[in-house]
């Protein structure tokens, strides 16, 4: 996987298996989604639905992510295995809150930028304020999303086969 500037990823997983036997061990690592799981240890790998020919899950884990990945994906038959394409994407809440937060101080930073950089040659560090907000909101996007995605990726590869290609 490849990390990127945005935290969206997608890769393709060639699989030995049937479509239907990939489902089937989706289905055997995941559960249905609930809205609060307390500490209990007892719990499948991931969270979601499976159908025939797709899936949408997240990772179960037992602390609080609001950039946890939400991954989908699409089963196809392709010669005597199956091919799954995973896309990999933050959560609707999560994207619209960031867009408002990161076009609040870009806003902010345009419209005070004559004021910034005379605030920034004088080393002034209020200046630095907005600079510093818009390196910790990409930090912490970039950091959550990316953490969580690349355990979810090793885990499908281990489940559903080796081969595996990133986008072209």
């Amino acid at each position: 996987m490849r990390f990127g500037l945005l935290p969206f990823a997608w890769f393709t997983i060639h699989a030995p298996h049937t479509p239907q036997k990939v489902r089937g061990i989706l289905q055997s690592h995941s559960e249905a989604r609930r809205f609060w799981r307390g500490w209990d240890d007892d719990h499948a790998y991931f969270e979601g639905e499976c159908s025939a020919e797709s899936f949408k899950f997240s990772r179960v884990i037992q602390y609080r992510n609001s950039f946890l990945p939400v991954i989908t994906g699409r089963i196809s038959s392709e010669g005597s295995g199956a091919l799954v394409k995973v896309r990999m994407r933050l959560n609707l809440f999560a994207t619209v809150f960031m867009i408002f937060w990161f076009g609040f101080l870009i806003s902010a930073s345009v419209a005070s930028a004559p004021s910034l950089m005379e605030g920034l040659a004088k080393g002034d560090a209020d200046a630095l304020t907005i600079l510093g907000l818009i390196l910790f909101g990409y930090a912490l996007v970039q950091g959550g999303f990316w953490f969580e995605a690349s355990k979810a990726q090793d885990k499908l590869v281990e489940l559903l086969g080796q081969a595996l290609r990133a986008p072209q």
